[in-house]
């Protein structure tokens, strides 16, 4: 060094001068001038990557790990191509998003780790990226927002910046405060009943907690006999809709059997209706005249009335022997109670309605035909009983037959209760009861009965059960199908008939239309 010239000297300083100044701008760039260790690379596309350039730096926690070595367009989006300086593991479910240093600083590459334990190899592609805010639009947003605002303040401003604006404004805020007084004072006049009302709800709480409480046991009871029902239904189940199967194609089989018969038969009952009202209107006159002879009798009886008026009028003035009886106060009291007995009796008698019916029915499998004559006796609308007769046409099967042996007598009383009613007594020589349910305003009745609740026979072990579905197209006239024994497959038969049933009224008519 000694040797050297100035001039040497001079020169030496100004190339370390030079080094450490190329040195110092390369540090306090964020640049490496040697990168040292393995390179690798990563492809991240973005859908736009506006404020990025080549040599943007790629960071990860805020760590700068590599930078942007390449972009191109591939299939109209932003391909990225980032060079790290170390061997970085980065999670393959890591997101990679565009970020700056401030509001307007250098935009560069955030990468927020994932959690999967398998990491990008390397030249891979990270499939997941968010792209970049673009700031014009937000800006354009932003100015919307701020043009909005001020239409809603203009609006402001010309509602409450007038004279008529600021006194609605006061009539509202006193309007409020009144209110709010007006709630204290109910409150505060109240308070006492609130607190009533509010001890009586937790005092109904805490006794309905009690009833729980102390009724746990049944309610688990009841829902375990809830539990078993259903249970045993579900297990009875198939077996009842066999059976129902079993009676659907057993009505099924007569209807097909029996079809030209009911056709038959309905086609006499239309015959029979149409005969019906051919005779009264024949017989239209007669009907007249009927009625002028009740016209005449009603005259008499208006003049039987005012002779009695009369003789009533004589009572009451003690006069005659009758009169002076009745003016007896014991004699009075005794005639009283007899002629209240006599008309509650007479009532009961007026009342009450007695009905005279016929009906047969054909056995499918017997393929024979059973009558039956019935006496109804109806003491009230709800009420009434039913004396029949009928045959045995069975016994021909199961032993000798005569006139006496194979009658068949019935006696039950009836009472409905609505839509339902129940039969109780005694039906075909046996005990038995019934129901029958009414609709469509009783033109139709299903009736289920059950009698020779010992077997008819030794053929026949179980109650004999009869189902019938009865229509009446005429308040007189009804038809009907069912089934018969079908508890017993021994006797179990289909059976169709038709019948007539007809009261006091309907022999009236018929005496005063045709005599």
């Amino acid at each position: 060094m000694k040797d050297w010239s100035n001039e040497a000297k001079l020169g030496v300083f100004i190339v370390a001068g030079f080094a450490v100044l190329f040195y110092l701008t390369f540090s306090i760039g964020g640049k490496k001038m040697f990168k040292m260790g393995g390179k690798r690379t990563i492809v991240v596309y973005f859908k736009t990557i506006t404020g990025v350039t080549e040599k943007s730096d790629v960071r990860m926690a805020g760590v700068k790990i590599g930078e942007v070595r390449m972009i191109d367009l591939d299939n109209y989006r932003a391909k990225v191509v980032a060079d790290l300086f170390g061997d970085y593991k980065i999670p393959d479910d890591s997101v990679a998003t565009v970020q700056g240093k401030g509001l307007l600083g250098e935009k560069f590459i955030e990468i927020k780790p994932g959690i999967s334990t398998t990491y990008v190899a390397n030249g891979a592609e990270l499939t997941h990226s968010i792209p970049p805010s673009n700031i014009d639009d937000m800006v354009s947003k932003l100015s919307d927002a701020l043009d909005d605002i001020k239409k809603v303040t203009s609006s402001l401003s010309e509602s409450f910046g007038s004279e008529e604006g600021k006194r609605g404004m006061k009539a509202i805020i006193d309007n409020l405060a009144n209110l709010s007084k007006d709630l204290n004072s109910i409150v505060g006049g109240n308070k006492e009943r609130l607190n009533a009302i509010i001890g009586n709800v937790d005092k109904a709480t805490s006794v309905l907690q009690l009833i729980l409480t102390e009724n746990r046991d049944n309610l688990k009871g009841t829902m375990a006999n809830l539990n078993t029902v259903s249970k045993s239904f579900s297990e009875k189940a198939p077996e009842l809709l066999d059976h129902l199967d079993q009676a659907a194609a057993g009505i099924r089989d007569m209807v097909n059997e029996n079809r030209s018969n009911v056709k038959d038969g309905i086609s006499n009952i239309k015959e029979a209706s149409g005969n019906f009202n051919s005779v009264l209107a024949e017989n239209r006159e007669n009907f007249k005249i009927a009625m002028e002879n009740l016209k005449k009798s009603s005259e008499k009886l208006d003049s039987i009335m005012i002779n009695v008026k009369q003789v009533t009028a004589k009572l009451e003035k003690g006069e005659g022997t009758l009169g002076k009886l009745i003016q007896d106060d014991e004699v009075y009291n005794g005639l009283n109670e007899t002629l209240e007995g006599a008309k509650g009796m007479t009532k009961q008698v007026g009342a009450m309605r007695v009905g005279i019916g016929a009906r047969s029915e054909y056995y499918s499998a017997l393929q024979k035909t059973k009558s039956y004559f019935s006496i109804r006796i109806k003491p009230r609308e709800d009420k009434y009983y039913m004396i029949e007769v009928s045959e045995d046409v069975r016994r021909s099967f199961t032993g000798p037959r005569n006139a006496l042996n194979s009658l068949l007598y019935s006696f039950y009383i009836a009472k409905r209760y609505g839509n339902i009613t129940l039969k109780g007594g005694l039906m075909e020589s046996s005990g038995a009861v019934g129901l029958d349910l009414h609709g469509f305003d009783d033109k139709l009745t299903l009736s289920a009965d059950m009698f020779n609740f010992s077997g008819y026979d030794q053929f026949a072990n179980s109650p004999q059960v009869k189902v019938t579905a009865r229509y009446y197209p005429q308040k007189y006239l009804y038809i009907y199908i069912g089934g018969d024994e079908l508890a017993n497959q021994y006797y179990r038969t289909f059976f169709a008939g038709v019948g007539i049933m007809a009261d006091e009224d309907d022999f009236k008519f018929f005496m005063a239309r045709f005599f």
